[in-house]
């Protein structure tokens, strides 16, 4: 009897032991450094989304059905309490999305995936985005009214659209030959447009500045400078596009 009683005890330990947040955390906490900020932030295990390739309309839109049905309103109101203490603009709330995208899927595992991630949050976030796929490859756009120049783009109902990704195919796609599809799996009643645009960068600690000595010689003078580098800034402008902006930029870096 006793061992009926043990036996029964144990089945229904790993019956309830199995169900999702029982006898584990429901959040997997994510912390990250940007740019001389620790970020902290907490995902939920129900919006770790399974994707595989093939690529499809179909395939696109269960992936949304499934992240939209989980439990990812702490993420999102989290990235946005973010961007408003650091007063992130657009492109910089943008590399805080990819970061976040990258530690949920990294990119080097499962690049549409991680392209849907991005895709997602920042959709969550209020911008408009969409998507596009041939069935190979996975175009990720985002609504801009600016100009910019060398990345492809396209016009639907007036508004236009600018691929964020297009780097990541080494800037070599024949839209002539290759045709894509739009995917409108996610819609916002209130959407907003994407901005390159910025005015200001974050605060850096010290230890991301480097010295190095540069030397030129000018006439039959000599020059010695010592500046300072720091690579935290090239990697932010790292894929930035061509803007059509006059005096675009207003950056105090002291």
């Amino acid at each position: 009897m006793k061992t009926s009683i043990s036996i029964l005890l144990m089945v229904l330990f790993i019956s309830f032991s199995s169900k999702p947040g029982f006898g584990q955390n429901a959040n997997i906490p994510v912390s990250f450094d940007f740019y001389g900020n620790k970020i902290d932030l907490l995902v939920d295990k129900s919006s770790i989304i399974n994707f595989q390739a093939p690529l499809s309309e179909h395939s696109l839109n269960t992936f949304y059905t499934e992240i939209a049905a989980s439990n990812s309103n702490n993420l999102i109101t989290s990235l946005l309490d973010y961007r408003n203490k650091l007063q992130l603009e657009d492109w910089l709330y943008y590399q805080l999305i990819r970061k976040t995208a990258q530690f949920i899927s990294p990119k080097a595992e499962n690049y549409f995936r991680y392209t849907l991630y991005k895709w997602f949050l920042l959709n969550a976030s209020g911008y408009d985005a969409t998507l596009k796929t041939n069935g190979e490859k996975l175009l990720f756009y985002a609504q801009t009214n600016e100009n910019i120049y060398n990345i492809p783009s396209y016009i639907e109902n007036d508004k236009q659209y600018v691929c964020l990704n297009y780097h990541d195919y080494g800037g070599n796609i024949d839209f002539e030959k290759e045709k894509f599809i739009e995917v409108l799996a996610y819609l916002h009643n209130e959407r907003k447009e994407f901005s390159y645009k910025i005015t200001q960068l974050q605060a850096f600690n010290a230890t991301d500045y480097t010295d190095k000595d540069l030397q030129f010689s000018y006439g039959e003078t000599e020059y010695h400078f010592k500046v300072k580098l720091n690579t935290q800034i090239k990697n932010i402008f790292a894929n930035y596009p061509v803007v059509d902006y006059e005096s675009y930029f207003n950056i105090p870096l002291s």
